[in-house]
């Protein structure tokens, strides 16, 4: 009960502070403000963050905490950092991008002249594997496995770990902070993960969220919903920083959008969603990691998009593990389609 209290007089400070009138049209900040912060305050989340683009603009929302263990409440931040999980998989995406457009790589050849060895499935021993292929989530591997590929040719290609590769090629272009190494993160920064536990009817925190590892560009992706509307921002003008450089050309940009596979719906970097609208096309990309969700729906056309992170929710129904997940990643496309689909 008096964490319910505190959540609720989180969220009244928050609108206090933060009301201000609607900008832009056709979107609404005020009311989308009031919904997201009810589904929150609905899930019971820890901590969460949003960034709408819309109209050129971007409205930026932040609630929750991302420390409970400590005696002062640690607000969660628009710069506060979480493990992207499968939403990792676009920047392996730009990377290759990048590669192709400089000649050094084909999206259609054999990708195994890149990588150094022979590369076939063990399901189809005689077809040879492209680029285009693992970027598509190609049915000869699973999608974990496919990008975790793509990422070792650039690395072979490069002649650069990947995450040293992201973060000269990719990160300082847009001019944003994100990592693959947790022990780089700056600590304050940091969004502790939680999962709702069915037997303890509560929150327990998962202590090997931020466990140091190796890098894993698949789904290692260390960011802030800040730095991933900056990113998203970017694809969905083609390639184009906010400083004005470019990551790759327009046509490139184009490419990496372009629906490659109608069975699933799916680009060189994100998938294509109707459900949310009918015949109404979405790019989107989802990830979750041991507690923290992240989610991202756009239109190119319409010049929208919703970036939002969380680091732990709750849900009427949650699955076997006790998990939201995809609950907060299904909370927010609905409001995607409500605020952002004329």
């Amino acid at each position: 009960m008096y964490r319910k209290t505190v959540s609720l007089l989180a969220v009244a400070t928050f609108l206090l502070l933060s009301a201000t009138p609607s900008a832009g049209r056709g979107f609404d900040k005020q009311r989308f403000q009031e919904d997201f912060l009810g589904l929150l305050v609905e899930m019971d989340a820890v901590g969460a963050a949003a960034v709408v683009l819309h109209d050129g603009q971007s409205h930026e929302y932040a609630f929750g905490e991302s420390d409970r263990s400590l005696s002062v409440r640690q607000p969660f931040l628009l710069e506060s950092f979480v493990k992207a999980g499968e939403a990792s998989r676009p920047v392996i995406s730009i990377a290759v991008m990048q590669l192709a457009e400089a000649g050094k790589v084909s999206l259609d050849n054999d990708v195994s002249e890149y990588l150094g060895y022979r590369l076939r499935s063990p399901k189809r021993p005689s077809k040879t594997i492209t680029l285009r292929m693992l970027l598509t989530e190609t049915k000869y591997f699973e999608p974990s496995e496919a990008y975790r590929l793509a990422a070792e040719a650039v690395e072979k290609v490069s002649g650069e770990r990947f995450d040293r590769y992201a973060k000269e090629h990719i990160f300082k272009p847009l001019g944003i902070e994100a990592y693959y190494a947790v022990s780089e993160v700056p600590e304050t920064l940091i969004a502790n993960s939680y999962v709702w536990s069915l037997e303890n009817k509560g929150y327990v925190p998962n202590d090997r969220a931020w466990m140091e590892s190796d890098i894993y560009p698949h789904n290692g992706l260390i960011i802030s919903a800040k730095g991933l509307s900056v990113l998203i921002g970017a694809v969905m003008k083609y390639g184009l920083c906010p400083s004005g450089e470019r990551l790759y050309s327009e046509a490139s940009g184009k490419e990496l959008l372009r629906q490659q596979a109608n069975r699933k719906r799916q680009g060189l970097a994100f998938k294509y969603n109707t459900s949310a609208v009918p015949d109404y096309v979405i790019g989107n990309s989802l990830g979750f990691y041991r507690g923290m969700s992240v989610c991202i729906y756009f239109n190119v056309e319409d010049a929208t998009a919703l970036i939002a992170v969380c680091n732990g929710a709750r849900d009427s129904q949650p699955d076997s593990d006790g998990v939201i997940g995809n609950h907060f990643n299904r909370e927010m496309r609905k409001l995607y389609a409500k605020h952002l689909i004329d």
